[in-house]
């Protein structure tokens, strides 16, 4: 309140006789507090303010994060592509870290899924016969029994469907009756299709009652056929059109045969999204010190607060501090040891700029390089060692790797057999079923194909029997089985390296084991269950880090000194003792988003800190405010009291004196 309003109050407080009390007494308490008030009022305006601006410093420190966190991963630089010349013939996905090369590759064939049909039956509903109808698919047999109950196409149809194989039935009307059609949903020869009977009639070959859908009288409506190609003049088939393993860390995919026409697949880096994640990451660190600028100006802007709020502040100060001093990052190893190497280029006024033409021969020349500069990574000088990730807290520097046990599958050798000697193998009802235990997971009984087949051929449908079962393919578990032709024994491997892999053959046919070596347990001398890898970490200062991995995958966990807490890495291969270093260093993205974690931490960090001062200020102020309206409230109080009592005198005076000024007049009328 001005001056003059105050003593236009007070005036007119003042009246005639009596005077106005409240008023005089809050125009007079207002008066003497005014000053103070205003000057704590501003306070407030000016911490509101700042404690905004200190917000929205870190609401863009966060945004930051964002493209820094991309940046700062070892993966977004580990991407490659693959590009087909024919994407209607040939695609690639990447499901590893295949190596960049051009792959000629030629389709003579597709594999194809395997079809049969029945021969016409009147209707739906027609009698099929009684017996045994077996059923075999991909090497795994299943018997349907066939009754009065259920003797007919339509059940017969349900059965097979429900018998869990990996075959579709359904029934068509062709025009000339019903045909019962069966389809493999697998492709490739091992995944064909085979009927035995038993008929109830007792003859199960000719083409009366359940024998007419036994296979020598079933049609092919569809062969089954596998994969026929060639990768750099290399012959290859698969049982499906998608390959796995062929090249190292890719999957291809066959979608049209074209014999005779080459196709090529090219593999490299795939630049494309990290230029756009480089790109993002300069214009958010533009934006930023733009905002940086806003909030730290000396001059006000009426319509947002925020803009100066921050001038002068030693938080913004020090975050501006560490933003610029990180555009002189270095690294020590590579061809690339500045930002300018990789296209990122400082400007005078604090903002930097992204130059595409370096940026595009840098990742030409040196991709690994180029990661260094941007992202955390350990360089493995093994090459059978792998870097996967690291966090925060994982303490840069060169480590010493040390083996102790190297990873391992689960194996299960079988015995030298009177079976194995021969070729083909005969199958039959005393050496077809079997059951077993893999990775702590038992199947159901597994049942082979009947027939006489090459070594090759029982391989592909043991281990087609083992990775079809539902509960083992329900856990994600797989097998490959082969046959050692120098030693003359079957031989099944886990997918999967360590310790939690085991292969326990539970029960087996009755002539199993004199005839193809297979027999109940955890398999003959040599078999094994799987490992993980075991070792240690050493740093410069001598101090040793174990670690006791999963499989191959290493996480170091030690929570000591100085330890390379959550680095992942992972150890291929059987050598053990000294396997090389790992030099793990953070690149200028890793780096700065450590810093801005720093900064934004809850508890210690700058802007935090900054925060909590604010917070004390207002605190403070609000406690002044609420005392000084306190003091306000006792002036008003004494006031009043006072004026109240001079309010009452003078209303006496006024009383004296109309009394006095009657009796004058009443003595003068006398």
């Amino acid at each position: 309140m001005s001056t003059n309003a105050i003593g236009s109050g007070i005036m007119s407080a003042f009246g005639i006789g009596n005077f106005d009390v409240n008023t005089l007494s809050t125009t007079l308490a207002t008066a003497e507090i005014a000053q103070r008030k205003s000057s704590f009022e501003a306070q407030q305006t000016k911490f509101a303010n700042k404690q905004a601006g200190m917000n929205l410093l870190q609401q863009a420190f966060r945004g930051l994060q964002v493209g820094l966190s991309d940046l700062g991963a070892a993966a977004t630089f580990n991407k490659m592509t693959a590009t087909s010349s024919d994407s209607v013939a040939l695609s690639a996905s990447i499901t590893g870290k295949p190596t960049a090369a051009t792959y000629n590759i030629n389709i003579n064939q597709l594999a194809q899924a395997q079809s049969v049909a029945s021969t016409s039956f009147a209707a739906q509903t027609s009698p099929i016969g009684e017996g045994v109808f077996s059923l075999t698919v991909g090497g795994v047999t299943k018997d349907i029994t066939i009754g009065s109950s259920n003797n007919s196409l339509a059940s017969l149809r349900d059965s097979i469907n429900s018998a869990g194989l990996p075959v579709n039935a359904s029934i068509v009307n062709d025009g000339t009756g019903f045909r019962l059609l069966m389809s493999s949903t697998q492709t490739g020869v091992a995944n064909g299709i085979s009927v035995s009977v038993t008929d109830n009639d007792g003859n199960n070959t000719d083409t009366s009652g359940l024998s007419k859908l036994a296979s020598a009288n079933l049609t092919t409506t569809v062969a089954a056929q596998d994969a026929s190609f060639s990768i750099n003049g290399l012959s290859m088939t698969s049982a499906s059109n998608k390959i796995e393993g062929a090249i190292e860390g890719l999957t291809l995919n066959l979608t049209k045969a074209d014999a005779g026409v080459t196709k090529t697949l090219t593999v490299g880096s795939d630049t494309t999204d990290l230029k756009d994640k480089v790109k993002s990451m300069v214009e958010d660190y533009n934006a930023m010190v733009g905002i940086m600028n806003s909030l730290g100006s000396y001059t006000k802007d009426a319509e947002d607060p925020t803009v100066g709020s921050l001038a002068g502040d030693s938080a913004l100060r020090g975050a501006r501090s560490q933003l610029r001093e990180m555009l002189n990052f270095r690294t020590d190893t590579g061809n690339f040891q500045s930002l300018a190497d990789v296209g990122v280029v400082s400007n005078r006024d604090g903002t930097i700029k992204f130059d595409e033409q370096r940026f595009n021969n840098a990742m030409t020349s040196d991709p690994v390089a180029v990661s260094r500069m941007f992202a955390a990574v350990a360089t493995p000088s093994d090459p059978q060692v792998s870097f996967i990730n690291a966090t925060d807290r994982t303490v840069t520097g060169q480590y010493s790797l040390n083996v102790v046990q190297a990873a391992k599958q689960a194996i299960y050798l079988g015995d030298v057999a009177a079976g194995t000697s021969t070729d083909p193998i005969v199958i039959d009802a005393n050496n077809n079923t079997f059951s077993l235990t893999l990775n702590g997971t038992a199947s159901s009984t597994l049942t082979l194909a009947q027939g006489s087949f090459s070594k090759t051929e029982v391989a592909t449908m043991l281990q087609a029997a083992i990775n079809n079962d539902p509960a083992i393919k329900a856990k994600g578990s797989h097998v490959s089985v082969t046959f050692d032709n120098d030693n003359n024994r079957f031989q099944i491997t886990t997918r999967d390296y360590g310790s939690s892999k085991s292969i326990n053959i539970d029960s087996v046919g009755s002539n199993m084991a004199s005839t193809l070596g297979l027999s109940t347990g955890s398999g003959a001398t040599g078999s094994s269950a799987g490992a993980d890898v075991l070792g240690s970490l050493t740093d410069s200062q001598g101090r040793n880090f174990v670690f006791n991995g999963e499989g191959q995958k290493v996480t170091i966990k030690s929570l000591l000194t100085g330890s390379p807490y959550g680095l992942e890495f992972n150890v291929a291969g059987e050598a053990t003792g000294p396997r090389g270093t790992l030099n793990f260093q953070r690149g200028y993205a890793a780096e700065l988003n450590l810093k801005i974690n720093n900064l934004l931490d809850s508890k210690n960090g700058l802007l935090a800190t900054s925060l909590d001062s604010i917070a004390k200020s207002q605190t403070k102020v609000a406690d002044q405010l609420k005392k000084l309206d306190e003091r306000y409230q006792l002036l008003v109080e004494r006031y009043t009291k006072q004026f109240s009592a001079a309010n009452a005198a003078v209303s006496q005076m006024s009383s004296l004196s109309a009394s006095l000024a009657n009796t004058f007049k009443t003595s003068s009328s006398e």
